[in-house]
């Protein structure tokens, strides 16, 4: 199995008063940075894609804030896919909040970023562990 390189930040992410998720990201922006070597360079299913499929991208943040100040319709009861879900973020939010979500991305990012990240917040909720499912 894949792990993620040493340099990563826990964040964590309020779905309720009495629920929490927790994502392991790449720390982009550190000063002990300069010469990192990604550690999937040269796997055999490297991809650019997989350079950042370890990253919190905004875009999945500002989906979150969406879900939370009800922007979006409510996502309780549906069916929901993730294509290249990353670290996972705005996939398991939906899912605490009781969507049904397939979380997919590229294998060297589903082992290193997204079922860790899926593993760490399974007893978060039970919404959370019965909705979301991790897939290459």
């Amino acid at each position: 199995a894949l792990l993620m390189a040493a340099s990563q930040v826990v964040v964590t992410v309020d779905v309720s008063p009495s629920c929490s998720l927790a994502f392991a990201r790449k720390e982009v922006e550190s000063e002990d940075n300069d010469d990192a070597v990604d550690p999937y360079l040269f796997d055999d299913e490297y991809t650019v894609a997989c350079s950042t499929g370890f990253v919190l991208w905004e875009g999945a943040w500002c989906l979150v804030q969406a879900m939370r100040e009800a922007r979006v319709p409510p996502v309780a009861g549906l069916r929901v896919v993730e294509l290249g879900a990353g670290a996972g973020l705005a996939g398991m939010y939906a899912a605490a909040r009781g969507a049904h979500v397939l979380l997919t991305d590229v294998a060297p990012v589903v082992e290193g970023s997204l079922e860790p990240n899926v593993k760490r917040n399974a007893n978060t909720s039970p919404a959370a562990a019965a909705a979301a499912a991790a897939a290459a």
